[in-house]
């Protein structure tokens, strides 16, 4: 029995001893089977526990088992503090900036009824209408008569477009010296208003008193009849005092009729559309619309001085003398008739 039990001791040895050398003559085989073949911690164990002689050897898992991945917290919106942030210098500006843009301008300087500084008389009114913008009427001594104008305050003053005298658009701007509206004109076609012409006017009171056109009716009736102008007759025309004095009633002269103020000349003008305007000397003319007639036209005058509460009604007709053409004011003053000939 005991022999027996050596001889199979023996054969463990042999057999232990080749399996060694077999192992480090293939190292490469054994490697690639370790490295393929998984082994988990209890088979590792139960082996070294077998041998004691024999170092474990690390199998790596062909399918390992990753650790748990960190929960990323979501990005915060918040901006880092790297982020580069407006200095208070700036957040004052922009600050100061909204403030001053939402206060509205003040227009209680604007608002009111001015004399015209040369003759003293209301000739310049500004209203403000329910939706915000203002009615500028302005007269301009011995020269126009504007009815339509438009103002919006700006931060340069009350700019305001309207029509000329010719029926053309016109514009300017007034601004505000204490208790003098300066209105200057910046936008102008017509020919007795230059661009940068100004002209000055005092407040006398701050409730205006807007004119009502007295030719609106004839306006309506002669753009429904769609008044036609010969273009023989639009343009501007000059008294012919010479012809004048000639038909003049006895006892009667233009100085008579004007006083010394002829001098300082006259002018009409008779524009396609059919808007007319007038001057004679110091306080003579005004503005209308012409509304044709069977033997020439009829105007109402809306004058530039006010001498009384009687309208002034014109009659015009057309005579040709010598080849000359001549507009006619019938019965102007004690049935006296003015001639008037085109510049």
């Amino acid at each position: 029995m005991k022999r027996n039990t050596i001889l199979l001791l023996c054969s463990i040895t042999a057999i232990l001893g080749g399996c060694t050398s077999t192992n480090n003559n293939s190292p490469t085989t054994n490697q690639a089977t370790e490295i393929t073949t998984p082994v988990s911690t209890t088979q590792l164990s139960e082996t070294t526990s077998a041998s004691s002689t024999k170092q474990p050897t690390i199998v790596v898992n062909s399918n390992p088992t990753l650790p748990p991945a960190e929960t990323s917290s979501p990005k915060s919106t918040e901006p880092s503090s790297n982020t580069p942030s407006l200095q208070s210098d700036e957040k004052e500006s922009i600050l100061e900036i909204s403030t001053t843009s939402s206060i509205p301008f003040d227009d209680t300087i604007y608002i009111g009824e001015y004399l015209d500084s040369d003759v003293m008389e209301p000739n310049l009114e500004i209203a403000k209408n329910d939706n915000g913008s203002y009615t500028i009427q302005i007269r301009i001594y011995r020269l126009a008569s504007i009815y339509d104008g438009i103002g919006e305050l700006t931060a340069d003053g009350m700019s305001f477009t309207a029509t000329d005298p010719a029926g053309n658009p016109i514009s300017g701007i007034i601004t505000i010296e204490e208790q003098t509206a300066i209105v200057t004109f910046t936008q102008s076609t017509w020919t007795h208003i230059s661009n940068d012409s100004a002209f000055r006017y005092t407040k006398s009171s701050a409730i205006p008193n807007i004119w009502t056109n007295d030719t609106g009716m004839e306006e309506t009736e002669a753009s429904t009849n769609e008044l036609s102008i010969p273009s023989s007759y639009i343009g501007t025309w000059q008294l012919d005092g010479q012809k004048t004095s000639q038909c003049l009633k006895e006892g009667w002269s233009l100085q008579a009729m004007f006083g010394t103020g002829i001098q300082h000349g006259s002018s009409m003008e008779i524009n396609e559309d059919g808007s007319f305007s007038y001057y004679i000397g110091i306080g003579h003319g005004g503005t209308g619309q012409l509304t044709a007639k069977e033997d020439g036209f009829s105007v109402t005058i809306t004058p530039y001085e006010s001498h009384s509460d009687v309208l002034e009604v014109l009659h015009l007709r057309t005579e040709t003398d010598s080849n000359i053409l001549y507009f006619i004011m019938d019965n102007y003053m004690e049935e006296n008739d003015l001639y008037w000939i085109k510049q």
